[in-house]
């Protein structure tokens, strides 16, 4: 019996700070994209197999990442294939794990086949998700937001309907550290006190609440109250 730590989060939104900590606790990740770079000097931490899978499956669906299609996605024989090889490769580690934001959109198809699964999602301040795609990708704020709603209407989905583990990346080092750990050692019980991983320099746009829209602004409250 092995156990998979599945990480859940929209892009841009601290997925990779999830992923490499899981490593550093323990958590058998296998070859990912974790040479850094401009965006992200720690690494994506991405399997390349399930991220390429995913993209495939969601153009298969008629979406992509920046435009994701209804959660209820039809795999192909290949993407099905692909899924299950990965998860064969991984039988041998007791605990393994995998980041993909897009996983937020194929959960399902992960969760009918693995028999032992610990969802750990992280969610951030839509502003700051907005200000970083549109600095990464060119995306407008309106654009940004409604793509933020899109996927976090899936992790809170995946919260209330699979229990995951929620936290919030916030803007105070000492508090982000703190619930990192804590929700660290919900889904790797060995955790350390400290996460190695996480480096307070590298957080970027901050933000507050003013201004958001309403349907923006109810949903970051339904997340910081599963969260809590």
């Amino acid at each position: 019996m092995t156990t998979c730590v599945i990480v859940l989060g929209m892009h841009r939104s601290g997925t990779s700070l999830l992923a490499g900590s899981l490593h550093d606790a323990g958590v058998y990740m296998g070859h990912t994209l974790n040479t850094g770079f401009q965006f992200n000097p720690k690494g994506l931490w991405e399997a390349p197999a399930v991220l390429y899978m995913h993209e495939s499956l969601l153009e298969q669906n008629g979406g992509n990442w920046r435009d994701p299609p209804e959660p209820q996605l039809e795999w192909g024989k290949l993407h099905l294939s692909v899924r299950d090889l990965f998860i064969e490769s991984r039988q041998g580690h007791p605990l393994w794990g995998f980041k993909d934001p897009r996983t937020l959109f194929a959960l399902e198809g992960w969760l009918e086949v693995l028999d032992d699964v610990r969802l750990i999602g992280i969610f951030r301040h839509p502003a700051s998700v907005a200000a970083s795609l549109a600095n990464r990708n060119g995306i407008d704020v309106d654009s940004a937001l409604a793509l933020w709603r899109r996927y976090n209407e899936r992790l809170l989905h995946a919260r209330r309907a699979f229990g995951a583990t929620l936290v919030e990346y916030t803007d105070t080092a000492a508090d982000m550290e703190r619930r990192l750990a804590a929700a660290l050692r919900r889904v790797a019980p060995d955790a350390l006190e400290r996460v190695p991983f996480f480096d307070p320099a590298l957080y970027r746009n901050p933000a507050d609440d003013d201004g958001l829209p309403h349907s923006v602004q109810s949903l970051l409250d339904a997340l910081r109250s599963e969260a809590a």
